[in-house]
């Protein structure tokens, strides 16, 4: 035991040892009283005799107690204190990861099986306990991070709210920055040093994480101390080597999740995902694909273990990944899910959503001869029932006459019998003429014995697929034929062929495709019939090259999420799924405009208060991140190119002057009873 303030100790001691033996040395001063007989006062001589002055002390029980009740006192005053294992440091700051493997159940506490966060929460408790039980004033702050860093305390004396913020400390589904945490701290450090709270010496800083992030950039130093506590399963089975992963992480998570549009027939939707192995041993699980949360796809799907690299057997083993591959039949907007039917310890990775949306509405040109500019045809009122973006009619002139920034607002252009004097840089449909394609050329057969049949088609061509002409009859067609030139050829392909030669042909020339159909449909039966509706319509989803471009809508929890503004734009918007949250809305803007709503913490679906019922009101959020699905724990952590030191727990002076206090006035309690016991009558 020592003491923290030897000096006080002294200067109580000086001040009352003095006193108290003064009141055994000193004479007491007694009235003179004349009594008949002194055999009856002998007890009155006995102390008369003692507090003579200048005479030895004699043993006295009393005078034991009354130094033992001093000494306890002084010893109180000069700070008695015991090492102990602990925070020598008057203020330290615990930074504690919250990022998305943290929340991975792997931690096994007795009996008991937690998360590697609630164990870094009870860690930091245990920090807390030795930093208070020191002597001296003490300090800490506490800040988490994820994406981002949060203080959540401040530097404080109050242990219990440094208590309360680890219990409201929650986990996110983000990865973890730990480069803008230290920046935070760095700015904290700062802050405290021209304050000069505590002198030069900042405080140290004790990272409670599992040391897993992603990026190679180096992070930035700090003149803190910074010591590291690994928190997580231990990587006993595996290599010596930082990075490897053992068998005990067993994980398997989505890393990525993609949706295209097909490129022959946007119709169709691809869905194509990447799953990862976080095991050193192959796994396998079974993945379902749900659209608007009906399960429509099941596959397995096997995923090799990690594996160290082919050309450095002895570094760090790469996780095992396999890709998976779905084809759903959807035109329309859909909610896509896909999940791993399996259930490990990081549940956040084991589902990931997105909004596929709908075929985007193509805007159509029809060009017709000038001469019917002012009618109407059949062929423009199924145009018009379809759901188009735009439709406008021009004439044959009028189209001549247009620059390629007038064309450039469209995505289609319709021939009625028109063949413009220059190729359209889009697509187009051509029926009874053709484009000046170099050796594409319609010789018109007015004859009316030159009527024919479809007498075959590419049933598996996009354009054909629903679509029956068998009974369609063709009363004048024109014979099509294309002769390719020895330079800038189109690529040619016959849809469909009557008895004189193809009635259908696509050529593409460069990125636009060109359909042509070499008979005019108000010549033939075939506008009675249904097909040539659905013929129309798989024409131009097919010719505006919907899947050219990604289908799929959704989020990262590390990326900031844009909704639409729902009509009626309110003042603040909220969102309800796995977190409930409302973020202000911008002025100014108008419903259908997107504007941020910053980074979502937990991963899944969310639903936009005040959108129109379907997918379209829903906001999808993913982890998708191989890093922490990999739920490594690395045993060592460098900063600046400099390792960080381990954690260890240091000796600190815990004061124990209450315990002198608390036995002074114990043995206080015990003389007054002796002097009350002896004192009745």
């Amino acid at each position: 035991m020592t003491l923290l303030a030897p000096t006080a100790a002294l200067l109580a001691a000086g001040l009352t040892l003095p006193v108290l033996l003064a009141f055994y040395l000193l004479k007491l001063r007694r009235r003179p009283v004349r009594v008949s007989a002194t055999y009856l006062w002998a007890q009155a001589l006995r102390e008369l005799q003692v507090n003579i002055p200048f005479r030895w002390l004699r043993p006295s029980w009393l005078l034991l107690l009354h130094l033992v009740i001093l000494g306890l006192l002084i010893t109180a005053a000069g700070r008695p204190a015991i090492p102990v294992p602990g925070l020598s440091a008057p203020r330290v700051i615990i930074l504690i990861d919250r990022s998305a493997s943290m929340s991975a159940r792997d931690v096994i506490t007795g009996a008991e099986t937690r998360s590697r966060l609630d164990e870094a929460k009870a860690r930091a408790r245990r920090l807390l306990d030795d930093l208070f039980a020191g002597g001296g004033p003490r300090s800490a702050a506490i800040v988490a991070f994820a994406s981002e860093p949060r203080d959540l305390t401040g530097f404080t004396t109050d242990p219990g709210r440094l208590r309360l913020a680890l219990d409201e400390l929650t986990p996110t589904d983000q990865p973890g920055d730990l480069a803008a945490a230290l920046r935070l701290i760095d700015a904290m450090t700062s802050s405290a040093a021209s304050d000069d709270q505590d002198g030069p010496e900042p405080p140290p800083v004790i990272i409670l994480s599992d040391g897993s992030f992603a990026g190679g950039a180096p992070l930035p130093g700090l003149a803190a101390p910074i010591r590291y506590i690994p928190i997580g399963p231990a990587d006993a089975d595996a290599p010596s080597a930082a990075g490897r992963t053992p068998d005990g992480h067993a994980n398997l998570g989505i890393v990525a999740l993609a949706a295209r549009r097909d490129y022959d027939n946007p119709a169709i939707l691809r869905v194509f995902a990447r799953i990862q192995n976080a095991s050193a041993q192959p796994r396998s699980a079974g993945l379902a694909l749900s659209a608007n949360a009906q399960v429509i796809a099941r596959r397995p799907v096997v995923v090799p273990g990690a594996q160290p690299p082919a050309d450095n057997p002895g570094g760090p083993l790469q996780f095992g990944q396999a890709t998976a591959s779905f084809e759903v039949q959807t035109g329309e907007s859909a909610l896509i899910a896909l999940t791993i039917d399996d259930s490990d310890v990081l549940e956040a990775d084991n589902a990931a959503a997105m909004v596929v949306n709908a075929a985007a509405r193509p805007r159509v040109l029809l060009v017709v001869p000038d001469a019917d500019l002012a009618s109407g045809s059949l062929l423009e009122d199924n145009l018009a029932e379809m759901r188009l973006a735009a439709l406008r009619k021009l004439g044959a002139g009028d189209f001549d006459a247009a620059s390629p920034a007038d064309l450039g607002a469209f995505d289609l252009v319709i021939f009625d019998r028109v063949t413009p004097r220059r190729i359209p840089p889009i697509a187009s449909l051509s029926m009874g003429a053709g484009p000046p394609i170099p050796g594409l050329t319609l010789i018109p057969t007015p004859d009316a014995r030159s009527a024919t049949y479809f007498l075959s088609w590419d049933r598996n061509h996009p354009v054909m697929r629903g679509v029956a002409p068998d009974t369609v009859i063709v009363a004048h067609p024109s014979t099509l034929t294309y002769t390719s030139p020895e330079a800038g050829a189109a690529g040619f392909t016959e849809i469909a062929r009557g008895s004189a030669g193809p009635l259908i042909a696509l050529l593409e020339s460069g990125r636009a495709r060109h359909l042509v159909l070499a008979f005019d449909p108000a010549e033939s039966t075939w506008p009675l019939q249904p097909g040539y509706t659905v013929f129309l319509a798989s024409a131009i989803d097919y010719l505006t090259l919907q899947g050219e471009a990604s289908a799929g809508r959704a989020f990262t929890t590390a990326a900031a999420a844009r909704i639409p503004l729902p009509a009626g734009p309110p003042a603040r918007l909220a969102l309800t799924g796995p977190a409930t949250l409302s973020v202000d809305v911008p002025p100014g803007l108008s419903p259908g405009d997107e504007f941020s709503v910053g980074r979502i913490e937990r991963a899944g679906v969310y639903r936009i208060e005040g959108a129109p019922a379907g997918p379209q009101g829903l906001v999808c959020i993913n982890l998708l991140d191989e890093t922490e699905s990999g739920l490594r724990v690395e045993p060592a952590m460098e900063i600046s190119g400099r390792p960080v030191r381990p954690y260890a727990a240091e000796q600190s002076s815990r004061e124990v002057w209450p315990w002198f206090i608390a036995a002074a006035a114990a043995l206080l309690v015990i003389e007054w009873f002796l002097y009350a016991f002896r004192m009745r009558v």
